[in-house]
Parts: structure tokens; sequence; C-alpha cells
């Protein structure tokens, strides 16, 4: 029976904020900005920034975060992201675009409503009312409820930033929505064109689009297209667990195509059954890597419990673990820690000679 993909299964990847890891716009952005410092301990020396150094740095990595799936975003990026909005908080606490800050911070918390409160009062200030990251992050909140509304963001938005990748990316999924495949799917290739296939949410996007119209072919040559390109992303950031998300859900994408091309097929390819499978037992690695996380999230609560200290069994895991994930130097002083409490440990002695030069 044939599988064609679902609006509704497009929307359930897509709905939530959207960005492009861009910050072409952050200098314009931030041109308001007070000479207002804040000291920060950095390697021992004090480091004077201004906010609008801390605001630069705190878009860029929300622009970052934005451009990763909602699932795919663990609790400790998003804290990272607010401790950045915090810094600029304290540096200058009337700083003109922090609403902005607090808004997109608040998008991606899923607080929708509060992030709509402030960013709609921010765009009828004179410095919001030509922020094109404010227009694009109220569509992206009201894309599931009210896409004409969200589209109509997003448009002047893309009036603003013209080209900018998560526009015309934000603008496919509102036409998604809205029921318009065909121009979502113009749109889609658009994003990916002019973030030339550098970001795996909006190559996996278009991948989707191309299946829901059993364009097969080019819904493959796209899917296997996001799949390397988190995987490249997956190896370059050893230890770190979103990248495995994002490479898990690239897996499951092609997996499903696969599967949805086979059941539509009259005439199935053996060839297709082969990659199938070989997808499957491929992602077998990167799910027990996932598991692996999960584990040392769990002993992390034990080394760091305020209540007892740690015993060498529950550092030997932990240690091991870390090594296990690629946090080299964060087991390495697991391990001195270990040697330290037990001269004559063997774990440790073990492990710090395979992971010491």
């Amino acid at each position: 029976m044939s599988q064609a993909i679902s609006i509704s299964t497009l929307l359930r990847h897509l709905w939530f904020p959207t960005a492009a890891a861009c910050a072409l716009m952050v200098r314009t952005e931030i041109s308001q900005a007070q000479p207002n410092t804040v000291e920060r301990e950095d390697t021992g020396a004090v480091n004077r920034r201004t906010a609008q150094d801390l605001f630069q740095e705190a878009t860029s990595l929300l622009d970052r975060v934005e451009s990763i799936a909602p699932l795919q975003r663990s609790a400790d990026l998003i804290e990272e992201v607010e401790r950045a909005v915090r810094s600029v908080e304290k540096a200058n606490p009337t700083y003109p675009l922090l609403p902005l800050l607090r808004g997109r911070l608040y998008a991606v918390q899923r607080r929708g409503g509060d992030a709509s409160d402030i960013l709609l009062e921010l765009i009828q200030t004179r410095e919001g009312r030509d922020n094109w990251r404010a227009f694009r992050t109220l569509g992206s909140l009201f894309v599931e409820s009210y896409p004409q509304l969200a589209r109509h963001h997003y448009k002047t938005a893309d009036l603003l930033n013209p080209g900018e990748p998560s526009i015309l990316f934000g603008l496919s999924v509102s036409l998604i929505k809205l029921g318009r495949l065909k121009d979502a799917t113009k749109r889609g290739q658009e994003a990916c064109i002019a973030d030339g296939y550098q970001t795996t949410r909006y190559v996996s996007h278009l991948a989707l689009l191309f299946q829901a119209a059993k364009r097969w072919d080019e819904a493959m040559a796209e899917a296997v297209r996001a799949l390397k390109l988190a995987l490249s992303e997956a190896q370059a950031a050893p230890g770190q667990r979103e990248p495995l998300l994002m490479l898990n859900a690239q897996y499951l994408d092609v997996i499903n195509l696969l599967q949805s091309r086979l059941d539509a097929s009259i005439q199935p390819k053996p060839d297709d059954y082969l990659a199938l499978a070989g997808y499957m037992r491929e992602r077998v690695a990167v799910t027990e890597k996932l598991v692996d996380h999960e584990a040392l999230a769990v002993l992390t609560k034990g080394v760091n419990a305020a209540n007892a200290e740690p015993t060498t069994a529950l550092l030997e895991q932990y240690a091991i673990l870390l090594a296990t994930v690629g946090k080299t130097p964060e087991a390495i002083a697991a391990l001195t820690r270990l040697q330290k409490i037990d001269p004559d440990n063997a774990t440790a002695i073990e492990w710090l000679a395979r992971l010491q030069p």
C-alpha cells in the first residue's frame, strides 16, 4: 500500500522555532549598545567585556540553538543560552535589545506566551521595528496555531533581510501548515540554496517535502545529504550529545523514507532492501552512544551529590563513561581524583595510561 508522508507528520518535525546559525546582521542590531562592562574571571584573568560584546555572543549562540530541531536541543544547551542572556542583563539591565534576547530565550524554552508578549511589544519600538530576528521568531511562535499570521511575520522578516535561509525555512513551514506543499517545497529549496546546503535541518526538511510529493529519488538524495551533514557534525564534536541526537534523527528519516518507498513500489528494488537493512544496523551504534550519555548523566548526579563522597566504584564507572563518550579532559580529571583517593587503583592507572600522551 502506498504511504505518502502526511502534512501532520511534516509539522511534527517542524513546528517550533527555527533559525540558521548566522550572525551576519548582529553588528547592525547592536548599534544601540551602551559602553557598560562586566567583569568575568577567565583562566585567572579579569576580562572586561561590554554589553555589546555579550549581546553579540548571546545572539550567535541563539542562532546556533535555533538551527537545531527542538527535540534535539539539550537542557544543558538551553541553560547555556540562559547564562548568556543573564550576562547581558548584568552588564546593562537597560540594554535596548535585551527584550529580543529574552523573547528568543523564552521561545527556545517553549514559553510561547511570554515570548510573544515581549516580541510583539518590541516590534512597536524604534529598536525592534526593523529587527528581522524579532519578526522571524514571532513567525515561529505562531506557525502552529495561526499559520497565516506566522507567514505575515516571516514575510516582514524577509523584507528586512532578503534571502536569509532561516526566514525562507520558516516561510516553507508556514506554507506546509496552509496546505501549499508545492510552494513550501520551492521555499525549502530556496532556503537550502541560500544556506549552501550546510544546515542539516533545512536539507532534512527538503527531503521530507520531496517524500510528501513521492519524488523518491530527490527525497533520497537530500535525506542522504542531511545524514552526511549530521555525521560530519557528530564527528567534529566528540563528547557532545546534541549532534548524536541529530544524527539519530537523520538515520530515522532515511529509514522511514526507504520503508515508504518500498511500500509504495509495485516492483521494489532489491538494493532498497539492502540499503534499509544497512542503515538500520548503522543506527544501532548511534543509539548505543546516546544510551552512554544518558547513563553518564545519571552517574554525574551521583558524583556531584552533596550528601556523600562518591565511592571508588562510582568514580571508576564515571571516568570510564566520560572517556567512552569522548570527554577526555573530564575523564582524566575524574581518574586523577580517583587516584588521589586510591593511589593503587588499577582502573585509574590503566585508563590514565591510555588517555594521557
